[in-house]
């Protein structure tokens, strides 16, 4: 049987088709909760927050490596945030 539950979903039968849909709803709902914050935030704070990323990044062992070299996947690998 087919089961409608109260978010909308349709799920068909089974706890695990159930289980996937609610779990993909939170994480909508939690994305969507992220970036209404991210949105709000004063645009100060935003670009101090990368500048600072880009410093994190290009000091101790990456010392030589100038800024404008680096790009976002350099942050995330060099554990910048």
């Amino acid at each position: 049987s087919i089961l409608k539950a109260q978010w909308g979903c349709v799920m068909v039968e089974g706890a695990h088709e159930m289980r996937y849909e609610l779990s993909d709803w939170w994480r909508r709902k939690k994305e969507r909760w992220q970036m209404a914050v991210a949105w709000s935030l004063p645009t100060w704070i935003v670009k101090w927050t990368v500048v600072r990323a880009f410093a994190n990044a290009t000091t101790g062992k990456y010392g030589d490596t100038e800024p404008d070299t680096v790009n976002y996947s350099m942050l995330c690998e060099r554990n910048a945030f």
